[in-house]
């Protein structure tokens, strides 16, 4: 491969890690802002009475596979996840995204 190939290859490379690291930021930056604002409890309080997390999600403005994944910090556990109606909706799309990576 000579040079001119590989430099092409590595700036698309990082125009992919850049845009990764976009979504990354933006990421943590809504979670942060959930645990400043303290409204875990009130997500969790609400979940409890709906049963769903595509309703939760709606409802606080967060991405529901970013609660999916996040409550089991929030409670120090998954049972919470268990029995919500929509669980076994994202635990196949998250599992089935992560085999794919």
């Amino acid at each position: 491969m000579d040079l001119e190939t590989e430099l092409k290859k590595c700036k698309k490379n990082l125009l992919i890690l850049q845009e990764e690291y976009i979504k990354l930021q933006k990421s943590c930056n809504r979670k942060k802002s959930i645990i400043d604002n303290n409204i875990a409890v009130e997500i969790l309080d609400y979940i409890n009475e709906c049963n769903n997390l595509t309703e939760t999600a709606r409802k606080f403005y967060c991405d529901p596979e970013e609660l999916f994944e996040s409550i089991p910090y929030w409670d120090d556990c998954n049972e919470r996840l268990y029995g919500l109606e929509d669980y076994s909706f994202y635990k196949n799309k998250i599992e089935g995204r992560s085999k794919v990576d």
